[in-house]
């Protein structure tokens, strides 16, 4: 988990700071590989809050 923290951690202090280098298309794996880190931490560490977002995420069909 400590790899996890890390990189969740890297990713923040690197993206909250403007450059104004623009858009770097990178950026949205390493988004989706640390929302998911995010995400298995909420689940470990408070399951009934994850459900919560599991339940509210979750695609309904329309009819």
């Amino acid at each position: 988990m400590k790899i996890k923290k890390t990189a969740i951690y890297k990713f923040t202090n690197n993206q909250s700071h403007k450059t104004g280098a623009g858009f770097d298309p990178s950026l949205v794996a390493e988004c989706q590989k640390n929302v998911k880190y995010l995400l298995e931490m909420i689940e470990k560490t408070f399951p009934k809050h994850y459900e919560i977002l599991d339940g509210i995420t979750k695609i309904k069909p329309t009819i």
